[in-house]
């Protein structure tokens, strides 16, 4: 007996089939003029399959990319394989009932039972009345088919609309479980959040105590926020433990791709232990034995028991040999390929330091109150391209003291980092600074500390109109803090607020990504 899942196969196999011969029994009737009244019930009929065609196949894709979360890959190798072998693969079946439960897994295998068997009736009924078209040649044999098709489809009204009342129930289901899988999404989030900003944290240190040279002036690193597809770094295992890097050594910058690695990476014969990062990016660099540069951290992780962080070798173009801030951007109002940002873009960018935030924030890497001058790009030949716009960056100098001197918010402000987002979102809306830096100065001359203040209360109403109720009520939620708890609950480093955020801030601008037709 076919489960669930190859029922759903069946199904997907059977549309394109119905609407082929549909159009086939059509073609048997263009030479008789007086069945007019037919071919415009078989275009309909046609037009009806194609549409619950689509709308199955949207439910399918949407059910499995939910249950996978892999980018639809998945779901497009499923409704691309017709029923090929794919919709008998165990580990998909096996997946997909763990996701949905039994109860539920019961009803899918029910509703795509009842659609195929369906579906099988009209093909079986189809293909028997075109056999009998194709061989007709007397008045008498077109009456009698005449007969037979009022015999089928003379109630096909009933027919059609309990298909279509099936596949809403699958669509129903659907959506139920695409809801449940973000919830569980949402909770191993909040795990994986804290573990990056974690590790980002201990980064931070080991590269602090790896510079070692007493320059007088200090060293910048760059990390990287975004993945060149749009989609914020991965948290999949193993992405936690490597970040994307960039070094400054004098004029030129080296790109980097630094691995937290086992002990065993140390060990004698691996990766050799670099004492001074200044020293060692002025000169030239060649692969260890291990096929990595170096490791920074402890000179024997073995003995002390710690972990090290391996640096292998990235790759930086030379036609982006400069860094530029989205303050910078906004300020120029000169054009890129990809400024004034398209929607697509600005989306994606949201998405990308909405979560940047929630896994750094608290970390030397971004400050609370971060600003759009924090957020740096690096343009192709001084044009702000997709990649650009797609890899922000942000940076640190070293080495950095714990006394270093942070921004204060304003009194009035419940959670300074998601203000400061808040703030960020108005200006890629509005592709522009809230103000020019004179304006700013004239203001913080009136004391307050945070001159910007008032120029983005003042820009919150008009969202609405110039970008969508989605942009609005991000914007919103971001500066008022209107999550629904206590002040004193206001903190990202509180799973249940971090959550909150995750649901009625990432969440929206995800779906609104997708609306346009790319799944995250």
């Amino acid at each position: 007996m076919p489960s669930g899942l190859e029922e759903a196969g069946l199904v997907m196999a059977a549309f394109p089939l119905l609407i082929s011969l549909v159009d086939e029994y059509r073609q048997g009737l263009d030479l008789i003029k007086r069945w007019m009244r037919y071919k415009k019930t078989l275009r309909s009929l046609r037009r009806v399959f194609a549409a619950e065609k689509q709308v199955f196949e949207n439910a399918c894709y949407k059910l499995i990319e939910a249950v996978f979360n892999d980018d639809g890959h998945t779901a497009r190798r499923l409704l691309s394989d017709g029923l090929g072998s794919a919709w008998k693969d165990s580990n998909i079946d096996r997946k997909l009932q763990q996701a949905l439960g039994p109860e539920n897994w019961a009803v899918f295998g029910g509703i795509m039972s009842e659609i195929q068997s369906m579906l099988s009736k009209l093909l079986a009924e189809l293909q028997r009345h075109i056999s009998i078209n194709k061989s007709s040649r007397l008045h008498a044999e077109v009456q009698a088919l005449s007969a037979r098709f009022h015999l089928v489809f003379g109630n096909k009204e009933a027919s059609l609309e309990e298909l279509h009342r099936l596949i809403d129930v699958f669509q129903n289901l659907t959506k139920g479980v695409k809801m449940r899988q973000r919830e569980v999404l949402k909770v191993g989030a909040a795990d994986e959040f804290r573990k990056f900003r974690q590790k980002a944290c201990e980064l931070c240190e080991v590269i602090n105590q790896s510079f070692r040279c007493g320059c007088s002036t200090q060293h910048v690193v760059n990390l990287r926020l975004g993945t060149p597809d749009g989609t914020p770094i991965s948290t999949e295992a193993g992405a936690l433990e490597t970040f994307d890097v960039e070094f400054q050594s004098g004029l030129n910058w080296t790109a980097t791709s630094v691995k937290r690695r086992p002990l065993k990476h140390s060990a004698p014969g691996g990766c050799r232990h670099i004492n001074n990062l200044c020293v060692y990016l002025r000169q030239p660099q060649t692969l260890g034995a291990a096929g990595c540069l170096g490791y920074i951290g402890v000179e024997d992780p073995l003995a002390s028991g710690e972990s090290c962080y391996c640096i292998q070798p990235g790759s930086l173009s030379k036609e982006r040999p400069r860094v530029v801030s989205l303050y910078q951007v906004l300020s120029s109002q000169r054009r890129h390929s990809r400024f004034p940002f398209y929607e697509r873009d600005r989306l994606k960018l949201a998405i990308i330091l909405t979560t940047s935030l929630m896994r750094l924030h608290s970390t030397p890497w971004l400050q609370d109150m971060w600003t759009t001058s924090d957020i740096l790009f690096r343009p192709l030949n001084d044009d702000l391209d997709e990649e650009a716009v797609l890899q922000p960056y942000v940076a640190q100098t070293f080495p950095s003291t714990a006394g270093a001197t942070r921004s204060k918010a304003p009194p009035m402000v419940r959670n300074a980092a998601l203000y400061a987002l808040g703030k960020v979102l108005i200006q890629l809306i509005e592709s522009r600074p809230l103000a020019d830096e004179n304006h700013l100065n004239q203001i913080a001359s009136g004391g307050l500390v945070d001159p910007e203040l008032e120029l983005a209360a003042g820009l919150e109403p008009t969202i609405f109109r110039k970008a969508g109720k989605t942009w609005a009520d991000v914007v919103r939620r971001c500066l008022y803090c209107e999550f629904d708890v206590d002040t004193t609950s206001a903190r990202l480093d509180n799973d249940e607020f971090l959550l909150r955020v995750h649901a009625l801030v990432l969440n929206p601008l995800a779906d609104a990504l997708e609306r346009m037709g790319k799944v995250l």
